[in-house]
């Protein structure tokens, strides 16, 4: 539009013998891509037909490619260090991407919420006692240190509490014989999901329940989980690891 061709013009008929047939750059823009044709032979309506490709910084292609498109459009990052312990195989979608979320510190606490300017107040829905950041609602607050101490022991380990949210990653890379990475990556999971759905349930359908209440349900999805996925090598004896304190 800014060069004044119409749309299914060809080539040959935005030039002549004698250059380019443009007007008069409008924009910056315009002004780059005619200095750039510029350095361009024009094409001779005697020479060879023409022939077309698709190129990107790949390399260039007979057709339209969508996957090279893609790269170029939307590089891939780095590869993080935490991602395996989010997105592995045998997760539930629904609490690996809260998890996610979770780990990138945006779930809509009411901290976050009041950094946005919001007029609300910045007590946890759970405890009405400490300010509600990811950290205290998902670790340190009253209510979810009590599910975290009845999930360690069914782990049949030491309870204890974890502090930051590092730790809890952390933890969840540790294996041992009675509970290996992938079964404590699957509690953590789990165990973040329902808390926050606890959360959201408080405030906007005012129904509480109870950590014991609360574990009941983590119990009966961790099991679910595992028998559903029971033929992959790596979830055949996690049901009793899981059962067996």
């Amino acid at each position: 539009m800014e060069l004044g061709i119409p749309s299914l013009s060809t080539v040959a008929s935005a030039c002549t013998p004698l250059g380019w047939r443009l007007r008069p750059a409008r924009s910056a823009t315009a002004l780059e891509l005619q200095m750039y044709l510029t350095t361009i032979e024009v094409p001779l309506h005697s020479g060879p037909e023409d022939e077309f490709f698709w190129s990107t910084s790949e390399r260039e292609f007979l057709s339209f490619n969508a996957q090279s498109t893609w790269n170029d459009l939307r590089p891939r990052d780095s590869i993080k260090d935490w991602a395996p312990k989010i997105w592995f195989k045998g997760a539930t979608p629904r609490h690996a991407f809260n998890m996610w979320i979770a780990h990138l510190d945006r779930l809509p606490t009411r901290q976050r919420l009041l950094s946005w300017g919001l007029h609300i107040t910045s007590e946890c829905c759970l405890c009405s006692a400490h300010e509600e950041s990811r950290d205290h609602l998902l670790l340190r607050c009253e209510f979810s240190e009590s599910v975290w101490h009845l999930v360690l022991a069914r782990l049949g380990m030491p309870i204890s509490t974890f502090v930051t949210w590092t730790a809890l990653i952390e933890w969840s890379s540790l294996s041992s014989t009675s509970s290996p990475s992938l079964l404590r990556r699957l509690v953590s999971q789990n165990v973040v999901y329902l808390i926050w759905q606890e959360r959201n349930n408080r405030l906007h359908n005012q129904i509480t329940t109870t950590p014991e209440q609360l574990f009941w349900v983590l119990d009966r999805s961790i099991r679910d989980t595992i028998l559903a996925r029971k033929k992959q090598n790596v979830f055949r004896n996690l049901m009793q690891k899981w059962l067996s304190n």
